[in-house]
């Protein structure tokens, strides 16, 4: 009997489905460790975990902010990661593996996601080829270290493109719902709705044009809705902070799309041949990406709508050196582009098909390559390490409980040492910060040096100059606590 999955999941496949499951388990023993960088965004989906636990607003936040000012961070983000990692919260806590292990599992599943979308377009073979080795290429093995939304997010993207591409009423009426879940997973999700609109008008022209307006508002009414129900009427995340925040980041951060653009590809190019990336392999990739493209386009799917989309959303962004994770969530269509694209060059060249002996090669070598660059990886520098550790435990036996600590990864230090945290105005001068940070009455300094990662030259620039208003009250290797001195009235 059909159940309301089999257009999107027809059972035909089963056997390969668990196959590509078994072949995936190493997963769970590769990249497992109690630690983490000083990655501030984790740190807030887990203090936003912790709300929830405690059945408290997701807007509320030990962060300090300069009031009139622009924010250095966000209060809240959406509420749907902080909600997928609540119960891993509420059990373990600060203890790492566990995040990890749910991160696997979810990579695995979207790798069977992903293995029924090729389904579409190549055979049984090439369909889990490609699978595999996006779930054990080099990207997806480095960021399967930290705990990031971009997995779950990628998750239900691919759910939504399969519900799709179905051509069932009850599937399309499913993504719109699901379409408001990855919003709530991150914002970057939003742009689903000018893909989802493109695809309807541009490609659905068999259907009358008023149909389509009347799809694609049910569509984007349900997304919106779900949103909305989640973000502002279940869990307050605070929109307009949201919105200021980025907004200010956009104004202080221009021009960056030439060098988003040549890193967005230069990036994706290192995760197939890792440690051999060349201008001439990025432009070679990107020649292949390119035909992959235009070839699959025609197959008239929403995923290539969404792709343009999210590809103008990540070369806009002011964050050049974040790629890895923003190129994440379109790395599955990526594969596809470069294979399709290596298949129309290969069978041009040459009339016997032996494409997928040589992407077997080429995607071994690869994951081969891959692994001896993650065994020679050092441990993770943050919040774990031991200097830091000890650090963190003084300030929150030491110090008094309302006082404020300021430090380049002020929701990190928050979430791990239990005290209140801020940091600079990057677009401020010392002395204006020093006169700001008396007006919070923040007394405390935790200043990393050029060996940790948590290290900021801002932070570095502002202790040089003012560095008579400040003592030092302990050290521990890497790491100084500094507290302000007081100022002397006459």
């Amino acid at each position: 009997m059909k159940t309301f999955f089999y257009p999107i999941f027809p059972s035909d496949f089963m056997k390969f489905r668990l196959l590509l499951v078994l072949l995936l388990l190493p997963l769970f023993w590769i990249g497992i460790s109690n630690s983490h960088d000083w990655g501030d965004d984790y740190a807030q989906y887990l203090l936003q975990s912790k709300n929830l636990i405690e059945n408290r607003p997701q807007t509320n936040s030990d962060l300090v902010f300069a009031e009139g000012q622009l924010p250095y961070a966000i209060i809240a983000y959406p509420v749907g990661f902080p909600a997928l990692l609540a119960p891993v919260y509420s059990t373990f806590k600060l203890f790492i593996p566990p995040y990890l292990y749910l991160q696997t599992l979810i990579l695995i599943l979207s790798a069977v996601l992903l293995f029924d979308y090729l389904k579409r377009s190549f055979d049984i073979k090439l369909s889990l080829l490609i699978a595999i080795f996006y779930a054990y290429n080099i990207i997806s093995q480095i960021l399967k270290m930290e705990i990031l939304s971009e997995f779950p997010f990628t998750l239900i993207l691919l759910l939504i493109v399969l519900s799709l591409g179905s051509k069932d009423k009850r599937a399309f009426l499913f993504a719109g719902i699901l379409s408001g879940f990855l919003m709530s997973f991150r914002v970057s999700g939003l742009v689903i709705l000018p893909a989802v609109f493109g695809w309807i008008l541009f490609m659905q022209k068999e259907i009358p044009i008023q149909k389509r307006l009347l799809n694609f508002g049910v569509f984007s009414s349900l997304a919106i809705a779900v949103f909305i129900i989640l973000n502002c009427i279940l869990f307050d995340i605070d929109i307009r902070n949201f919105v200021q925040f980025y907004a200010g980041q956009f104004e202080a951060n221009r021009m960056r799309v030439p060098s988003n653009f040549v890193g967005f590809f230069e990036k994706i190019a290192a995760a197939f041949i890792p440690t051999f990336t060349s201008v001439i392999i990025t432009i070679l990739f990107l020649i292949l990406t390119i035909t992959g493209f235009y070839k699959k386009f025609k197959e008239k799917e929403v995923a290539e709508w969404f792709f343009i989309c999210y590809l103008l959303l990540v070369v806009l962004y002011p964050y050049s050196s974040s790629g890895l994770r923003f190129i994440y969530p379109v790395l599955p269509f990526i594969l596809i582009y470069f294979v399709k694209g290596f298949q129309t060059f290969y069978h041009l060249l040459s009339s016997k098909d032996r494409s997928f002996s040589i992407l077997t090669i080429i995607f071994s070598v690869s994951i081969i390559l891959s692994y001896k660059v993650l065994n020679s990886l050092p441990p993770a520098d943050g919040p774990y390490a031991n200097d830091a550790r000890a650090m963190l435990n003084f300030i929150r036996d030491e110090t008094p409980a309302d006082a404020i600590v300021l430090f380049s990864r002020a929701r990190a230090i928050n979430l791990y040492s239990e005290r209140r945290s801020t940091f600079l105005i990057q677009h401020k001068n010392e002395q204006e910060n020093l006169a700001n940070l008396r007006a919070l009455s923040c007394d405390y300094v935790l200043y990393p040096d050029e060996r940790s990662g948590a290290f900021n030259q801002s932070l570095q620039d502002f202790l040089m100059i003012n560095k008579s208003e400040f003592d030092t009250i302990y050290k521990e290797n890497r790491y100084l606590l500094l507290k302000m001195k007081a100022v002397n009235h006459p």
